[in-house]
């Protein structure tokens, strides 16, 4: 009865405790908490945790990335619409450009089903164009499978019409055609720094580029993603 009695005492003290003042309190800390990991982790690695997307992270089931930190949210096409509307509610423009190879076509057909689930079919090697009035939304795929002049001169326009994003990759091409020698490579390099200052000139332009980084001769894969990020 004694211990009984002493653990309604127990139980009753913390429910007395359980108030406004100590719940707010707590909610404080977990804030605050909160706030000083996350500025000591842009202190520590900076801002732009993009890059985490793709360096760290692991497979969780089949198709299923998972990188450490975050949790991705899988978009339903409702979703993705719903999201669309609200820029393009605002005045905004969903302006989307892929440029590059057959892997950059594939991105753009996998983005182009997320907003309508029956696209008409992609023909390959070929410009391709997704419209939406209703949406604002324009999204295009330009086929240059090589870093050079050209690629160059239809990014031109990007300067007076500049797309809410840019999704550039190229190098498999210029891999198969050369066998990876050593000409190719500085090629590719000077080709890709001739592109730096187009990009540079793009006004709070956000550009995601796969051709960035020259291809590895000692594992003969493609560019490595990066990054040439302008943030809004």
């Amino acid at each position: 009865m004694v211990e009984e009695g002493r653990h309604i005492t127990a139980s009753s003290e913390f429910i007395h405790r359980i108030n406004a003042r100590n719940c707010k309190l707590v909610a404080c800390f977990v804030v605050v908490g909160f706030v000083l990991y996350h500025g000591v982790i842009h202190l520590t690695y900076g801002i732009d945790t993009c890059k985490w997307l793709l360096s760290d992270g692991r497979f969780q089931g089949y198709h299923v990335w998972q990188p450490y930190g975050c949790m991705l949210h899988t978009y339903t096409n409702a979703e993705s619409r719903m999201c669309l509307r609200y820029i393009a509610y605002w005045g905004g423009k969903n302006h989307i450009v892929f440029v590059g190879d057959s892997r950059i076509r594939q991105l753009y057909g996998a983005f182009v089903q997320q907003v309508q689930p029956s696209p008409a079919p992609q023909q390959g090697h070929r410009d391709l164009l997704y419209e939406e009035k209703d949406l604002h939304l324009t999204v295009e795929f330009l086929w240059h499978p090589l870093v050079d002049g050209s690629l160059r001169s239809a990014g031109a326009r990007w300067l007076r019409q500049r797309p809410a994003l840019i999704v550039l990759g190229s190098g498999t091409w210029a891999i198969k055609q050369s066998n990876g020698s050593d000409a190719m490579l500085a090629e590719y390099a000077a080709n890709v720094s001739r592109l730096v200052p187009l990009l540079d000139g793009l006004p709070m332009a956000r550009v995601s580029s796969g051709c960035c980084k020259t291809p590895s001769r000692q594992t003969g894969s493609a560019p490595a993603p990066c990054h040439l990020q302008r943030a809004h």
